[in-house]
């Protein structure tokens, strides 16, 4: 979803995921040189299936407005030493003919409200002078990505084992741990 090819996401994931408070709003950077793509993810976990929480309206709205945020070079250097790193560029990139992509993915359930404001805000997009669009990852849009995953020709097995470098991952605490990480298809493919 985030990637149509893995052409340009060549960084190592410690420079790419914010941790940490004054994020702007903004936890994963993914810069596609080659395509001149930036994919600005922001995560949120609301609990596990039934009990996962509906979208707060003015969460999906403070996301919503990112984008007009960040055309304010001040508003980033109001964030940490790494949302400085990775978004005081933003402004110029999409001056220079760059897309941007915006994606909030979270465990929570969204209400017909907030699909609306999404689709009015790509609308009103639409009329500006870049290529700027947000996309919704919600419980119901990740269940189905990974139903999808299942079905394809070669599905997603249950268990993995692979080598991998330990620059591309790490693993965070907290409540809920995981392990983040990102690599190219190719990798994978190998």
């Amino acid at each position: 979803t985030f990637m149509q090819n893995d052409a340009g996401y060549d960084e190592p994931i410690e420079d790419v995921v914010q941790r940490g408070g004054r994020d702007l709003g903004i936890d994963i950077v993914l810069a596609d040189d080659a395509n001149q793509v930036i994919a600005l993810i922001q995560t949120k976990f609301r609990g596990y299936g039934r009990k996962a929480k509906a979208i707060d309206i003015d969460e999906a709205r403070a996301f919503l407005s990112t984008h007009d945020a960040l055309l304010d070079p001040n508003h980033a250097k109001a964030g940490n030493e790494m949302a400085r790193e990775l978004l005081m560029s933003y402004g110029s990139r999409l001056k220079s003919g760059w897309k941007a992509r915006f994606y909030f993915a979270t465990t929570a359930t969204a209400q017909p409200s907030i699909e609306a404001e999404y689709e009015r805000r790509n609308t009103h997009l639409t009329e500006g002078p870049f290529d700027v669009e947000f996309k919704l990852l919600d419980r119901g849009e990740l269940r189905q990505l990974y139903a999808t995953s299942k079905s394809l020709e070669q599905s997603i097995p249950e268990f993995v084992e692979i080598d991998i470098p330990s620059d591309v991952f790490f693993e965070t605490g907290g409540p809920y741990p995981s392990i983040v990480g990102i690599l190219k298809g190719n990798c994978l493919r190998n």
